[in-house]
Order: structure tokens, then C-alpha cells, then sequence
């Protein structure tokens, strides 16, 4: 009969992130499992190669039928050994550097009653199988947007330093000369003190 599969997971990255990553079908060997290979063949249409029971490779062609920036995508198998369809939502979670994922999977009934039933499926527990590799997506993308920010502040503040530097260097010699040094030395421990907010 059949099956309907859902799951959910939020993930501390930007939606843009998060929907990049999956629209690059590509990917998807990245973090689910049981996916071999997914190869573009058109515009819309792409090529799956999926591990099946047995030692059996499972393959067939599928259509994206809904594509919504930073949004949705959606798709439907054509023709093949599997008869599936689903759609991946991606919603900002609260905040802007937060997404929850929400993905349906629908499985149809194979043709050959319970023999083609149990060759058709992909893998023994699909929800279980689909919320470890959610949890693999999770996995890849947390890291990489940490790194990402912690490359983007060190940035921020080198050219930070190197803008005050390049300030007090052009500064003549009389600016020194009629201020008090704890005048400086406070110019000094306000940049200390914006480069610890900035570092966090």
C-alpha cells in the first residue's frame, strides 16, 4: 500500500544556505544514505541511482515540479523501479540564521503485489531512514556556516585594525603631543573593547 513519510529538523544556517545546498540535487548523495547518484539529464529532469535491499541498485527518472526560491522545491518520479513523489520546505525558524526543514516522501504501491512491494523499497525504515539523514544535512551545513562566519569576522577585523592603524599614522605628531597619554591609552581600550564584541 502506499506509504507517506515525513520529517522535520531545524539547522542553525541561513535559509538561502540551507535551500542552496539541497537545490544542487548533486548534493543529496551528501547526506542521504541510501542515494547513490543523482545526475541532472535536463532542465527539470534528473537521473537516481538508489541502494536497494539485497545488494539491488534501484533507478529511475524523476521531474522537479515545483521550484520556489528559498522556499520549496518539490518532485515526481516518471519511470523506473521506484513510484515516489515529495516536496522539501524551508522556513525561517525564528530567527534569520535559523532553518527548519520539513520534508514529505511519498512512496506508490509497486506493481507486482507484495514481491514487487518489497523490491521497490529503497531502504527497510523510510522514516527512519529520513530523519538520520536529515540529521546528516545538519551535520554538513552547522560546520560550514561557523567556519564561514568565523572567516567573515576575522576579515571584519583586520580591516578594523588596519583602518585605525592607517588613521593613527596619518595623524601629525601634535595630535599626541597636546593630549594626555590616558587619553590615548583609552582610544586604545574602546578599540580593544569593539574587537571583543566583534569576536564574541
Amino acid at each position: 500500500m502506499p506509504q507517506r513519510v515525513e520529517g522535520s529538523i531545524e539547522i542553525e544556517a541561513p535559509v538561502e544556505t540551507v535551500y542552496g545546498y539541497w537545490e544542487t540535487l548533486e548534493n543529496l548523495p551528501n547526506f542521504m544514505a541510501n542515494v547513490e547518484e543523482v545526475t541532472p539529464t535536463g532542465p527539470d529532469t534528473t537521473h537516481w541511482r538508489v541502494k536497494g535491499p539485497l545488494g539491488k541498485t534501484l533507478e529511475w527518472e524523476a521531474q522537479t515540479t515545483q521550484k520556489e526560491h528559498n522556499s520549496a522545491i518539490a518532485w515526481n518520479s516518471t519511470q523506473g523501479d521506484v513510484g515516489t513523489s515529495g516536496q522539501v520546505r524551508f522556513l525561517e525558524a525564528g530567527q534569520p540564521e535559523r532553518t527548519r526543514v520539513e520534508v514529505q516522501m511519498n512512496y506508490a504501491d509497486p506493481p507486482g503485489g507484495k514481491l514487487g512491494e518489497v523490491a521497490s523499497r529503497a531502504v527497510a525504515n523510510p522514516k527512519l531512514q529520513l530523519e538520520q539523514d536529515l540529521r546528516n544535512l545538519k551535520q554538513i551545513l552547522e560546520p560550514f556556516v561557523r567556519h564561514r562566519r568565523e572567516v567573515v569576522t576575522r576579515r571584519t577585523i583586520f580591516e578594523l585594525r588596519s583602518s585605525v592603524e592607517d588613521k593613527l599614522n596619518r595623524l601629525p605628531l601634535r595630535y599626541f603631543e597636546e593630549r594626555k597619554v590616558g587619553d590615548i591609552i583609552k582610544r586604545f581600550n574602546d578599540n580593544a573593547r569593539i574587537r571583543h564584541f566583534l569576536t564574541g
